[in-house]
C-alpha cells in the first residue's frame, strides 16, 4: 500500500482561514453597525433608524457581538489547536501526557486517568488549568 502524500499546510488549515475570515467580516460589520447606531448625521444614521426601532437596534447590536465573539472563541481554539499539534511534530516534541491533557478530545475522565501517569512533562499543570 502506498503512502499517501503530504496535504498543502494552507489545505490543510483552510476552514481555520475560512473561520478568520468570517470573523474579521463579522467584527467589520458590528462596528460599522455599531458606529451607525451612536451618530447622529450621515448617511448610515438614516439608514440604521429608517429600517429598525431604537429598541430592536440594541437587540441587533447584541446579537451581532455575540456572533462575533462565538467566532472569535472558535477561531483562537482552533489556532490553539493548530499550535499545540505543530509543536507536537516539532524535533523536540511533545510528551504523550502532556498531548493529552491539552487535546479537546480528552473527557474529564481521562483527564483523572492522566492524574496517575508517571510520565516526565507539565501534564498535571495542564490537567490543573483545564
Amino acid at each position: 500500500m502506498a503512502p499517501t502524500p503530504l496535504h498543502r499546510p494552507f489545505s490543510q488549515s483552510k476552514y481555520t482561514w475560512l473561520l478568520a475570515f468570517l470573523a474579521g467580516l463579522s467584527l467589520a460589520f458590528t462596528g460599522v453597525y455599531a458606529l451607525a447606531l451612536t451618530s447622529t448625521t450621515g448617511t448610515l444614521d438614516g439608514w440604521i433608524t429608517s429600517l429598525i426601532s431604537p429598541s430592536n437596534a440594541v437587540a441587533v447590536l447584541r446579537v451581532l457581538s455575540e456572533a462575533t465573539s462565538v467566532l472569535f472563541t472558535a477561531l483562537i481554539a482552533s489556532t490553539l489547536d493548530a499550535i499545540m499539534w505543530t509543536t507536537a511534530c516539532t524535533e523536540r516534541g511533545v510528551a504523550m501526557s502532556t498531548l493529552l491533557s491539552t487535546s479537546t478530545t480528552t473527557g474529564v475522565l481521562g483527564l483523572f486517568e492522566l492524574l496517575k501517569w508517571k510520565a516526565v512533562g507539565r501534564h498535571y499543570l495542564v490537567i490543573a488549568m483545564r
